[in-house]
């Protein structure tokens, strides 16, 4: 007698078992109708914790839940949700979760494409890692989130590791949640690397070589565990010997993180902090000059032009000066300074007793011969007809002048830098700025 099972028993009703059949035999043949589409959109591999598709049995009356039985193939199931969702899901399917630094690309695009796709007969949307163009990060993610997500929603987390990897941040934090979930880890070294140059995690994990051949096949095992297959792949075999005769080539180009030896570091930050400040010195030297190009064309004499073009800050227009002074005074003796001097401060030069002085009052008299001073029967001053000494004079006026108008801070600079207080009626402050 015709039998048909539902929730687990048997009934010996024939329209419902018939009609179980009928239906059964209807999908089957479906099935092979449709071997080749399994890929479409309008199929999908079962999501894990998902339901199986309800379909509705109206023949079969049997404490089926109102008519309703559930029917599930082993591997795919009739997708019915919306076309946007269904795509969403896709998307976030990867069970293989490929741990990498970016700049090694090309190494573990190769990786991917042999040992996972070709080799263990993955699709694409089955493993993720961020350098593939169709499996990497979707725009408009966010980069930490995501990666933790597909981290914790992966099967197997397969951390490539290599000199870049060690010496990046999103690397070891990747690492870090495939470690929670310690089992679905498996590091990997690449060829060069070693033991002794892991450390924190990595160092109490079990690692071994991308390039030997029973670490592969441990790795081809683990992978088609978390893909929910049994066996090896048929074409395993070719795939990894493939990968294992081009390992060495490709790992040439993999990079190595630049090291800077300590004293170089600090000399490096020196340098930097040198080039800062000299570009924050020409900014501030761009805009005075922007301000001092404004004042000189406001300026309507001579004089206003020479004191538009000093520098605002006291300091500098104190060197400005100062300069200006020594560069003028070399052209005449040391007697005209002491003259010029005595100028600024409204009074003559005594001449120098012969007897007591007998140099200096040679150097007056012959200073007196070059018409660089003037006797004035009893002291001698400077001739400003001359065109030195009047330059040397004029430079010594500007800097007695500056120096009567400076600031209380200027004046603690200058008596930090001569000891002396910042005032040039004093001849001995005199004879300390003019060397």
């Amino acid at each position: 007698m015709p039998v048909c099972r539902c929730r687990y028993r048997w009934h010996t009703d024939a329209r419902s078992a018939v009609g179980f059949c009928a239906l059964a035999a209807a999908l089957i043949h479906r099935a092979g109708e449709h071997r080749r589409a399994l890929r479409h959109k309008s199929w999908e591999r079962p999501q894990r914790h998902e339901p199986e598709k309800i379909l509705s049995l109206p023949d079969c009356d049997h404490e089926c839940s109102n008519g309703v039985a559930r029917f599930a193939t082993s591997k795919y199931r009739q997708n019915t949700i919306p076309d946007a969702e269904r795509e969403r899901q896709d998307v976030a399917a990867p069970r293989i979760f490929v741990s990498h630094a970016s700049q090694d690309e090309k190494f573990v695009t190769q990786f991917v494409e042999q040992i996972l796709i070709l080799g263990s007969g993955l699709s694409p949307e089955e493993v993720f890692y961020s350098s593939g163009a169709d499996t990497g990060i979707l725009p408009g993610e966010d980069l930490n989130h995501y990666l933790r997500e597909k981290v914790r929603d992966s099967d197997l987390v397969i951390a490539i590791i290599s000199p870049m990897y060690l010496d990046s941040t999103y690397c070891l934090a990747e690492l870090g949640a495939a470690w929670v979930k310690y089992g679905a880890l498996f590091p990997v070294l690449t060829p060069g690397m070693k033991h002794t140059d892991l450390d924190g995690i990595l160092a109490s994990l079990l690692t071994s070589y991308i390039d030997d051949r029973a670490t592969l096949d441990q790795l081809h095992d683990q992978v088609m565990k978390a893909a929910g297959r049994h066996g090896k792949a048929a074409a395993w075999g070719p795939r990894a010997a493939r990968w294992l005769a081009s390992v060495d080539d490709l790992a040439k180009d993999l990079s190595v993180p630049q090291i800077i030896d300590p004293t170089e570091f600090q000399e490096l930050k020196d340098r930097l902090k040198d080039t800062q400040e000299a570009l924050r010195s020409s900014e501030n030297d761009l805009r005075d000059l922007e301000r001092q190009n404004k004042r000189i064309v406001a300026a309507k004499t001579a004089e206003e032009v020479r004191e538009a073009a000093l520098p605002e800050d006291e300091i500098e227009r104190f060197h400005v000066l100062q300069s200006a002074m020594i560069k003028a005074f070399r052209k005449i003796s040391p007697i005209v300074h002491d003259a010029i001097w005595n100028k600024t401060q409204n009074q003559l030069l005594e001449w120098p007793h012969a007897a007591k002085d007998e140099g200096r009052h040679d150097e007056a008299t012959k200073a007196l011969q070059q018409g660089h001073l003037v006797d004035t029967l009893e002291d001698l001053d400077a001739n400003l007809e001359f065109p030195d000494v009047n330059e040397a004079y004029a430079a010594a006026k500007a800097l007695a002048v500056f120096m009567k108008e400076v600031t209380p801070e200027f004046d603690e600079w200058f008596r930090s830098e001569y000891n002396v207080p910042a005032n040039l009626e004093y001849k001995h402050v005199w004879d300390a700025i003019k060397q």
